[in-house]
């Protein structure tokens, strides 16, 4: 990978919006196999396991992003959702349970 496509990735990496009501809110983000691209387009996924180490919160969005693990390339398909709910019970150290919708 070259340096201007990592320092891409990093300079996207998270982003702050801010609505009409001048609210911020958190855009992350993040790569997901096609295999789990499909089900969150299809409502039969509604949740996202995620290491917590972007500081998540409810209302956060997260911009899923389809991305082809064997050719490490995006397909340039996308899905967004809101981040509803937020625990950590019963997960590894770091890492939550978001309900997103």
């Amino acid at each position: 990978m070259s340096r201007y496509k990592l320092s891409f990735v990093v300079v996207y990496y998270q982003l702050i919006e801010i609505n009409c009501e001048g609210v911020e809110r958190m855009v992350h983000k993040l790569k997901l196999h096609p295999e789990y691209f499909k089900e969150v387009c299809t409502g039969k996924k509604s949740f996202e396991i995620r290491k917590n180490d972007r500081d998540f919160k409810i209302g956060d969005t997260l911009l899923l992003q389809e991305f082809k693990p064997g050719t490490q390339e995006y397909t340039g398909r996308v899905v967004e959702r809101k981040i509803t709910y937020i625990t950590d019970y019963a997960q590894k150290e770091n890492y939550v349970v978001m309900a997103i919708v």
